[in-house]
This record gives C-alpha cells, structure tokens and sequence, in this order.
C-alpha cells in the first residue's frame, strides 16, 4: 500500500507510520519540519506547512497517486476542502482523526450511557466555513467530518478518540500530571466527577492503521473499554510513582487536572471491537506510560507549537 501521511511525526502519527512499515508499506511523510522524523531513509519526506493553504497546495502539486491519505490535522471544515481541492482523483481514500469531542455541546439533553458513532451524523450536519479558531474544536471537527463525508469523491474514514494518552502527549496534561503527584500538590476535583475513557497512543496509531489496512468507511469510536474518574486516575499515579496523594474533593477555580468531568463522558468501542479490533488492557498501559512520563521522556513539540501556525 502506497500511503500519505499528514502530521507523520506527531503524537500518533509516529505510531501510524511504524505500523505502516512494519507492514511494508511505502510511506510519504508531508510535515512542516517542526519536528524530526525519526524514521531515515525509511520514508519519503514532502516538507510543507498544512496550514499555509499556498504552500501546501505547491507541496503536494506534482506527488503522485497513494492508495490512502491518513491525516491528523483535519480540524475543520477549511482543512476538509484543502484535502478535497488537492486530492480528489489522486488517492483510494482518506483516514481522518477526529474525536469524540463531536458528540458534545450540540444543544441536546444530557446523555446518559456511552456515546454511540450514531449519535453524530455528518452526513446530515450542514459544516459552516468557520474555523477551528472561530468555532471551537467540537464544532470543528463536527464540521471536518461532514464536508468530508458529503463531499470528497473519494471513500473516507473517521476515527472518534477521546483524550489520547501517553508520557510523551504533546498537550502535555499527562506529564503535568504526573509531575504534579510527583511533586506533591494538592489535587483539588469537584465533587460527583464522572467517568471518562481513554486511549493509549499506541493504540491510537494502530487503529489509525487498522482502519485503513481492512477498508473501513465511516466513523468509528476508538477508545479503551475501561472508563476511569479523575481520582481514580490521581491515585493509579500515585500508587506507580510511590507517592502519596492529597485529594480534595472541593469546588476551586483554578484549573482541575487530572482529567475531570462532571458527568460521564464514554464513548462506546462496541462497533470496532465487533468488527476485530482489540483495545489493549487499560492497566497495561497507563502504568508504563506514567513510569516513562515520570522519568522525563516528554515531547518537544507542543500541540500549542502546531497549533498557533493555524490561520
């Protein structure tokens, strides 16, 4: 399989493209250069800014046909025709990374239970021209996915994740929490959390993989089926890094780590799962992750480094 990969050196991009040649595909890697790929000679390198709409389109002007285009830096609707405009003719189909972010704030009851891939349809979203940075990254993605989905002449995929873990996460909210435990501040969480599931990274890249290696179309949720709450988390760090924990359940108005939120917010693996996808055991991964984070093996470029290059 001859592939494409937008953002090939980020945090699951990495685990993607190892997977991609574990598998022996031929891999292109288009990245602005901010960080270094770590894979040599084993891909081709495409260097443009994804977000500098003239550069991009010079940059990908004269590559040829690639059996499928993964891209993790689809945020919006502006980002969707980008990728239409440039390869509508020149690639099989395209693999996405969205979020689970697009089953909330859509104005509708409070859900109860875990989010199904159903309960957001973007064939039927009407995708404003907005982006991310005047709509909001929930209403971003909602509309990257739908002028996608009803407009590329190409099949498209979209993977659902909630919050992405990892030791080296370029938001770096795991590494300050783990420093924070470390450090032994006090973590304040509102009463009544809810629960919350994740995914690892590694898992992230392999599903990105996974969906692109069996021809899946769609959306499709990928997350751990373990859910956690805020505490729970704090206290599994603790108990890995030899810590002790202060955990105060209280109203505060400074920020709330350790991922909180103040209901349930699952979203559902139940369709990748049924159609053979394995998601690794939750206690597998966190605790290493937290081992690497504690060690100091973070990242060096942040999600805020690439994000401030979007216009």
């Amino acid at each position: 399989m001859k592939a494409l990969v937008v953002g090939g050196t980020g945090f699951m991009g990495m685990r993607l493209v190892s997977h991609l040649l574990r598998e022996g595909d031929e891999v292109t890697l288009l990245t602005s250069g901010r960080r270094p790929s770590p894979f040599g000679d084993d891909v081709s390198m495409v260097m443009a800014d994804v977000f500098d709409r003239k550069s991009f389109t010079s940059a990908v002007a004269d590559l040829g046909y690639f059996d499928i285009l993964f891209d993790q830096l689809c945020f919006d609707a502006v980002d969707a025709r980008l990728i239409v405009d440039n390869f509508s003719g020149r690639i099989g189909r395209c693999i996405i990374v969205s979020s689970g972010a697009v089953y909330r704030d859509t104005g509708t009851p409070v859900h109860v239970g875990e989010f199904t891939e159903e309960e957001f349809d973007p064939t039927s979203h009407v995708p404003g021209a907005g982006g991310m940075n005047e709509v909001g990254y929930a209403e971003g993605k909602r509309n990257a996915e739908a002028y996608l989905f009803q407009n590329a002449p190409f099949p498209v995929a979209a993977a659902r994740f909630p919050v992405v873990i990892g030791h080296d996460d370029t938001t770096l909210r795991f590494q300050d929490c783990v420093g924070s435990i470390m450090s032994g501040v006090k973590v304040v969480i509102p009463p009544g959390g809810g629960r919350r599931n994740f995914i690892w990274v590694d898992d992230a890249g392999r599903f990105l993989h996974w969906l692109g290696a069996t021809g899946k179309t769609g959306a499709y949720n990928g997350a751990s089926v373990k859910a956690v709450t805020a505490v729970e988390i704090a206290e599994r760090m603790a108990a890995v890094v030899g810590r002790n924990v202060h955990v105060e359940l209280a109203e505060s108005a400074s920020k709330y780590p350790f991922y909180y939120t103040p209901a349930d917010a699952l979203i559902s693996p139940a369709r990748a799962v049924s159609e053979g996808f394995t998601f690794t055991q939750f206690e597998k991964w966190f605790d290493q992750e937290v081992k690497k984070a504690a060690e100091g093996k973070g990242s060096d470029v942040t999600f805020m480094d690439i994000i401030s290059q979007k216009k």
